[in-house]
């Protein structure tokens, strides 16, 4: 990336940097104290904008690149994730929460700025169709964290017997739809328009050359919207990634209002009493973006797992080909075990691992949403509700579980059933 542009980048940080010092030291009984971490940033930033423009921008150095492709694999990736949220929403009532969210989303933006330096970071994370993931994860985190803020603030006026501030004189003032809404919502299409106009100006399309019947690009990547769908390919078939698990998450989305029907906890941001939803749908959420982080950032040439600073002009060789959990636990060579069995004993025998492991999550997820511990976050719920939402959220597990067993132990199916062509 060219050093003005960097500049600009790093500018521009200085620029929101300080409107945050300025809302904070606005506040009522703001100290002054409070301006010297925006002080300290905003002065990082900008020796980092002066350097930018005189030629000699930062960047990581060599080690720390190797470091960060060496470690931060997919596995480790998806693992800090859901570690990060958890520790989020386990501390979401405490004082420190919004400081350190603060913190690790400024230490993200620095660490991508100094990584925009390396060419082949610069060229992956900035190619057209991957802009539009950049905007989609930032837009996300705003507003995850906007909406759990809000979530929090009320759950504390809610243990101080304050009410909520949905429930405000100023948020309960009749507004007309017209001219008050229409007209917010005009500005909000003109800002949006205008927002699309810019990008449309700065970022050419992501257009290719002409389709050759005779050549297939590789990677053959699909859009950014359903290359999460592609990504699941590599660990469902196509019948399972392509099919259920989509029609599942709709399913389950359909359902949310039916499954937590409390009149008295609607209307207003909360997280204390609907932990349980909100942790579900962040976690579906999630993962989901991870799919599409993982196959447009880490996925290259013949779908292998490339680092974020390493060239994709370099064809990695094959890996190892996946096997079935019943050829690992029985250590049988798949190619000998290619024939197929019509004695259903014998086939139930060979899949009993996969049989016990598919056992356990789909009949320990009802047992543990029944435990006295959990049920205390969870919805009183009917029987039916109680079991179809246990298949889901099962559904959902099974999902990570098997991207696991791919990345570390090379295994496609848990169950493996080609007497019937069905396999999970």
């Amino acid at each position: 990336m060219k050093d003005q542009s960097l500049a600009i980048l790093y500018f521009g940080s200085v620029l929101v940097i300080a409107a945050w010092a300025a809302i904070r030291l606005v506040g009522r009984g703001a100290r002054k104290s409070q301006a010297i971490e925006p002080t300290v940033y905003a002065l990082l930033f900008l020796a980092g904008g002066i350097f930018a423009s005189m030629g000699r921008a930062w960047g990581l150095p060599n080690w720390a690149k190797q470091v960060i492709d060496h470690f931060v694999t997919p596995p480790v990736l998806t693992l800090l994730v859901f570690t990060g949220a958890f520790v989020f929403l386990k501390g979401l009532q405490s004082r420190w929460t919004p400081r350190l969210a603060v913190h690790m989303v400024i230490g993200l933006w620095l660490w991508f700025l100094l990584s925009l330096e390396d060419r082949n970071f610069a060229a992956l994370v900035l190619a057209p169709d991957h802009v539009a993931v950049l905007l989609f994860i930032a837009a996300s985190l705003a507003g995850v964290v906007y909406g759990l803020g809000l979530a929090a603030e009320n759950d504390r006026r809610r243990q101080q017997n304050q009410p909520v501030m949905e429930a405000e004189p100023y948020e309960r003032e009749r507004i007309f739809v017209w001219p008050d809404l229409v007209y917010i919502e005009l500005l909000a299409m003109l800002a949006m328009l205008g927002v699309l106009l810019v990008w449309s100006l700065l970022m050419p399309a992501p257009l290719e050359s002409p389709a050759d019947p005779t050549w297939t690009p590789n990677p053959a990547k699909a859009p950014w919207y359903f290359v999460g769908l592609q990504e699941l390919l590599v660990y469902f078939d196509p019948w399972l990634a392509g099919v259920m698990i989509p029609v599942f998450i709709i399913l389950g989305l359909c359902l949310i209002p039916y499954a937590d029907t409390r009149p008295k906890e609607t209307g207003f941001y909360g997280f204390r009493q609907r932990q349980f939803a909100t942790s579900v749908f962040l976690s579906g959420y999630i993962l989901w973006t991870i799919l599409i982080v993982i196959g447009t950032f880490y996925r290259g040439p013949d779908w292998q797992f490339y680092g974020l600073y390493e060239s994709r002009s370099i064809k990695k060789p094959s890996v190892l080909e996946t096997r079935p959990l019943s050829h690992v636990i029985w250590n049988v060579n798949v190619g000998a075990h290619e024939a197929k069995s019509m004695n259903p004993w014998r086939v139930l025998r060979r899949e009993s691992p996969g049989v016990v492991l598919l056992g356990m999550l789909f009949g320990g997820v009802p047992l543990i949403l029944r435990m006295k511990s959990i049920r205390q976050y969870v919805p009183q719920w009917s029987r039916p509700t109680h079991w179809t939402m246990s298949v889901l959220l099962a559904f959902m597990i099974l999902i990570p579980v098997k991207m696991y067993l791919n990345w570390l132990m090379d295994i496609n199916y848990i169950l493996w059933l080609p007497e019937i062509g069905i396999n999970l």
